[in-house]
């Protein structure tokens, strides 16, 4: 569907409450915040560490000039017009000179924002050895499982936005139950954004929230909701303003949308993949994704490969000390990796000799492919499930340059019964 005009102009958190029933979320300076606080959010409840601006090693080059010196020439943006849902490129100086001119007199077609926009490089590094930020929630941090990824496969999540009034994000969950983070580094002119959140448990009934009296799939990422619609939701919503020096957590499965205020805001963003979120990705994320047929983008049954392997070298590097507290650690997510991973193969390995929709599976006599890696980006191309151990092609199918592959789901549940009979294919992890 197309954008709609939202307008958070006279918005105010207290105002929001008590309209339409929201809860405000829970807001701590960083100077309070405690190892337990970081639990609650991973477990589900969104939070807000704030104050970030007054710390003594707060970044001097968060600031916009310097946001546009880090760019590469001809230092563009791609940027999303919000009503018709069309990306474009602008240059950087034309889309700031938009950010400072009065909603009123952009016209319906000029509410641009700048999404997934490169983060300066000292940015970045800052995040990661400032030691500001709680250390279990900066990029790569040691319970991010994508830092087990060789580095040339990993993900990059970090990514910087630029909004102003008026801009937004449609509801949506952070990608395969990731951790997300986002800190508000620079603001001009008031520049604050209205963050609309849930927990992390009632995913599912968000889910039926939005087609039944919506009328949209929240998997799709591309309804906006007015707070006179969310008033009706059977859970609770939680919501925020975010201002300068404010990180905001959403927890994994965290439905949210964010709402851009008065000047412009400049934000960075980045997820984590922690072992739990993992489970929770591949039991119940990734069948949402097939059923919408959206492409995964973290390729979650890697990053578990990956980490068993990790944590296996782990182990055997403390073996001499199996008393100690990390061994005992790396146990316990070695064990809870191998039942998943044991689930991840069953699911790609139908019975021996069975037969289904009359065709017999010679899966004994798979093909051993050689080692794959992520790079080699196979996906089913009816459901755009990641390939990972398994799939079928059909050879003298095409799809574009390519032949069609298909997962073993949709081979399962007969969504390639108008191909010619596929060969089935293995793939060797060494």
């Amino acid at each position: 569907m197309s954008g709609r005009a939202i307008s958070a102009v006279g918005w105010s958190v207290e105002e929001l409450t008590k309209k339409h029933g929201f809860q405000s979320v829970r807001r701590i300076s960083w100077k309070d915040v405690t190892p337990r606080d970081i639990i609650s959010y991973e477990e589900g409840t969104p939070l807000i560490i704030s104050d970030y601006q007054d710390h003594a090693s707060w970044n001097p080059n968060f600031n916009i000039t310097h946001f546009k010196d880090a760019l590469e020439e001809p230092r563009t943006l791609t940027v999303r017009n919000v009503f018709s849902s069309e990306d474009s490129i602008m240059a950087v100086d034309n889309f700031l000179s938009q950010s400072a001119t009065h909603p009123e007199q952009q016209g319906e077609s000029k509410p641009f924002y700048a999404k997934d926009a490169p983060c300066p490089d000292d940015w970045a590094k800052w995040l990661e050895s400032s030691r500001v930020l709680p250390a279990e929630v900066i990029p790569h941090a040691h319970n991010d499982m994508q830092r087990n990824l060789p580095r040339k496969y990993s993900p990059e999540t970090l990514m910087t936005y630029l909004g102003y009034g008026d801009t937004y994000t449609p509801f949506h969950k952070d990608p395969c139950a990731s951790s997300g983070q986002n800190l508000m580094v620079y603001t001009e002119n008031g520049g604050s954004s209205f963050w609309f959140m849930t927990e992390s448990t009632p995913s599912p009934d968000v889910s039926s929230f939005f087609k039944g009296e919506l009328g949209s799939d929240l998997d799709w990422e591309n309804y906006a909701a007015l707070p006179e619609e969310l008033e009706k939701a059977p859970f609770t919503i939680y919501v925020c303003e975010q201002v300068i020096g404010d990180l905001v957590l959403v927890p994994p499965r965290s439905a949210h949308q964010v709402i851009n205020n008065a000047g412009l805001t400049v934000k960075m963003s980045w997820s984590r993949m922690t072992l739990r979120g993992l489970e929770i990705a591949i039991y119940h994320e990734l069948p949402i994704y097939r059923r919408v047929l959206r492409p995964e983008t973290y390729r979650t049954k890697w990053t578990l490969y990956y980490t068993i392997r990790q944590l296996a070298a782990n182990l055997k590097g403390r073996r001499l000390d199996p008393a100690a507290t990390l061994f005992a650690e790396d146990a316990s997510r070695f064990e809870k990796a191998l039942r998943l991973f044991d689930y991840v193969l069953e699911t790609e390995g139908p019975p021996v000799d069975t037969k289904m929709y009359g065709r017999k599976l010679d899966h004994l006599r798979i093909i051993c492919t050689g080692s794959l890696a992520p790079a080699s980006d196979l996906s089913c191309d009816f459901c755009s499930a990641d390939i990972f151990n398994a799939f079928f092609e059909c050879r003298s199918c095409r799809h574009g340059n390519n032949s069609i592959v298909i997962c073993p789901g949709c081979y399962s549940e007969g969504n390639c019964l108008s191909l010619p009979p596929l060969s089935p294919y293995l793939s060797d992890h060494n």
